[in-house]
């Protein structure tokens, strides 16, 4: 078990955001589905940085877990298995924003919700 820890998922210029934004929303409804929409709200936490093209899962729960399986799989079929790079890193203590809500930190990065 990975307690802690984030994946982050980059993606190359000619990954529409629009259509990588859609993609982590229909992730997060699968793993509502899963898991249930309380549960998604509580424990699945990403951000989509659109001027890194990066989306950053935090995997610290078992629900952040599904959501990050769910993404890599659809993001693979959608975009293409040589499209989706992703690396794994250890949190710093702080949770990320969570999806459950649509917000802007000063960085511009945003968390993505239904």
């Amino acid at each position: 078990m990975r307690l802690g820890a984030n994946t982050c998922f980059q993606f190359p210029s000619f990954v529409a955001l629009a259509e990588l934004e859609s993609t982590l929303s229909l992730s997060h409804l699968a793993a509502e589905i899963l898991h249930g929409r309380d549960r998604v709200a509580l424990d699945a936490h990403c951000i989509l940085n659109r001027a890194d093209r990066s989306v950053m899962i935090d995997t610290a729960t078992e629900v952040g877990r599904t959501l990050e399986l769910i993404f890599f799989g659809f993001a693979r079929r959608e975009f293409g298995v040589e499209s989706v790079r992703l690396s794994r890193e250890a949190a710093a203590g702080s949770a990320l924003a969570s999806v459950s809500g649509e917000a802007r930190d000063s960085a511009g990065d945003q968390s993505v919700g239904v």
